[in-house]
């Protein structure tokens, strides 16, 4: 029987150990695990950030589908919502989903509470005798567009992004439909 020490020196001098390949599965795992890491962190990153963009853009549809409904004022000067508690309402709807002020636990996306990143503003379109039907009386139409600032943090932004932050941005344009 040939002893340990004898059958390490058989295998150098005849180039077993090249030929040995007990390991090489777990060494090439371990070169590889750090990128399939970095790869995940990325697709749940992106995962995450189109679910909070729809969730966002949904909410600032029924943000803009709200002012659709309320008094404005609209003429060759410009346009406005009537009444600021509109505005407010509006706002909350595109932070929490409801009518009333979003405490904490009420908003739609944990780190989006700023009001002021929202802004409304009203268009008004001449109305030249193109438009016929509801808009026919109006000599200008007011459209409203809706717009929000979404900040965004990455879970792991240390592996896979550590620059500036992150924002998305959304946008609903409708015509008013009055009262």
């Amino acid at each position: 029987m040939i002893n340990k020490m004898e059958r390490t020196k058989e295998q150098y001098s005849k180039g077993g150990l090249r030929k040995n390949t007990q390991g090489s599965a777990a060494a090439e795992f371990a070169m590889v695990l750090p990128l399939l890491i970095i790869f995940l962190a990325v697709v749940l990153d992106f995962g995450r950030l189109m679910m909070d963009y729809h969730a966002a853009s949904k909410s600032i549809r029924d943000a803009s589908r709200y002012l659709t409904r309320v008094e404005v004022t609209c003429d060759a000067a410009g346009g406005a919502v009537d009444n600021a508690q509109n505005i407010v309402i509006a706002k909350n709807l595109a932070l929490s989903g409801s009518v009333g002020t979003p405490v904490a636990g009420d908003y739609l996306l944990s780190y989006w509470t700023d009001p002021g990143s929202i802004s409304i503003t009203v268009t008004c379109i001449e109305n030249l005798g193109q438009f016929s039907g509801r808009y026919e009386q109006i000599a200008y139409i007011p459209s409203i567009t809706v717009t929000a600032t979404v900040p965004f943090t990455m879970l792991f932004g240390v592996i896979v992004y550590s620059g500036p932050q992150l924002s998305f941005v959304t946008t609903t344009n409708m015509v008013w439909m009055s009262i």
